[in-house]
């Protein structure tokens, strides 16, 4: 059960300084690929439905279904089933994909761009860090069987899988 807690605001306030600027770092490098901006709109992604308009619309589909799961969780229950099964990070995977989207248009030789990466990369990672903290001041032990059995990210399952 749900359980807020001074270390758990600590935590959920120190992560959003990251999560932010991610979010805007990333909007920043979705509009503008190549100096133009990439038509992201319903219509756009869908007339043309290529690689990278492929790959970005299941990256918000899948950013669309975890934000639907934790925002209207009625129960306060840690969420562990679904594509929270697979990993602790749903939703940052999603943007992962819409970000391995640009890389169909990108000029791969701007320093930019692999400059920008990096920086959405750590962002990323840093706040999902904390994000953890926060859930296991929340949810406790509950919390640390789920990362007990789940992967942070999908290629630690894919590549580090216990045996």
């Amino acid at each position: 059960m749900f359980i807020e807690t001074e270390e758990s605001k600590k935590y959920m306030l120190a992560g959003s300084r990251f999560q932010l600027p991610m979010i805007l770092l990333w909007g920043f490098r979705g509009l503008y690929t190549n100096n133009q901006p990439l038509d992201f709109s319903f219509a756009g992604m869908t007339k043309d439905l290529g690689e990278t308009n492929f790959v970005a619309l299941v990256g918000f589909v899948i950013m669309a279904v975890c934000m639907t799961r934790i925002y209207f969780n009625k129960t306060g229950a840690l969420i562990t089933k679904d594509m929270f099964a697979l990993t602790r990070h749903p939703m940052y995977h999603g943007m992962y994909l819409v970000d391995l989207a640009l890389f169909f248009e990108a000029d791969l030789k701007s320093i930019w761009f692999w400059v920008s990466w990096v920086i959405f990369t750590l962002l990323i990672l840093t706040a999902g860090w904390y994000q953890e903290k926060e859930t296991l001041a929340r949810w406790g032990e509950e919390a640390q069987q789920y990362y007990r059995r789940t992967p942070r990210f999908i290629f630690e399952w894919l590549w580090f899988k216990k045996t």
